[in-house]
């Protein structure tokens, strides 16, 4: 059989035969209220994007009253994290992020993006120094290569920051070795010549005028933080990946090979 037919006929398969991202539920009260969790628990890739991009347009449909990041990422590619980010800053539901572990260099920006951010115990979030990867690890980069793609990475910052009314200094800090972040009272959280990454106790810092630095303070788990939002009785829809979203990430796993 010609190739070009095996290949029609597996993909012809992988799409009849893809799970449902959602799990089927029963018919939900009128009044009770609906929570989407999107988990973010691999490297920022195309199959994150995907997943992402669904779990935000079900949670559209069904008027949901939030949706939560379930984050755990070493960060990943900044063009999918631009493309991860749009879908929720805007959408015009609550959006919240649990980092159950750590989210880093793009999961940090993506966090951001969101309405608020919890952390749990011992978890951290930052350094988003934008790197370039090569074969045997993190390539150098010159000094005119290194201001061009951190000044893109900045602008995203920046932009996120205006956007959510976050502190732009302390995003850039994450961004940008030579930017310094201080305290009003002159206490340095982030020296220059450093990159910023915050643990969860120094995430939900109170500030002079009772904000928080950062996250909106330390939970146990996602239950602790549904009471805390008076959603605890809440209907929860998580989304899981489908086959097609695991074959992405295989394809993704297998590309540099």
């Amino acid at each position: 059989m010609p190739m070009k037919n095996l290949i029609f006929r597996f993909l012809l398969f992988c799409c009849c035969f893809c799970i449902p991202s959602v799990f089927a539920e029963d018919a939900t009260p009128a009044d009770q209220k609906t929570v989407f969790l999107i988990p973010v628990r691999q490297a920022i890739f195309h199959p994150q994007l995907y997943l992402l991009r669904r779990g935000v347009e079900k949670a559209v449909e069904a008027d949901a009253d939030a949706i939560i990041l379930l984050m755990d990422t070493p960060g990943g590619s900044v063009k999918i994290m631009q493309e991860m980010v749009n879908p929720i800053i805007d959408v015009g539901i609550p959006t919240y992020t649990l980092v159950e572990s750590e989210a880093i260099s793009a999961g940090a920006i993506i966090a951001m993006a969101t309405d608020q951010i919890y952390m749990t115990p011992r978890s951290t979030i930052g350094d988003a120094m934008p790197v370039i990867m090569g074969q045997g690890g993190y390539e150098e980069l010159g000094e005119a290569e290194r201001e061009k793609i951190e000044s893109y990475m900045d602008a995203i910052a920046r932009s996120i920051a205006q956007a959510k009314g976050r502190n732009e200094t302390l995003i850039r800090a994450m961004v940008r070795r030579s930017v310094e972040f201080k305290l009003e009272d002159g206490t340095v959280i982030s020296p220059e010549g450093n990159i910023l990454t915050l643990t969860n106790q120094e995430a939900e810092l109170l500030l002079p005028d009772g904000t928080r630095l950062l996250s909106e303070g330390t939970v146990a788990d996602l239950e602790e933080m549904l009471e805390i939002l008076g959603l605890e009785n809440a209907e929860l829809i998580e989304l899981i990946p489908s086959m097609a979203d695991d074959l992405a990430l295989l394809i993704t796993k297998l590309a540099p090979i």
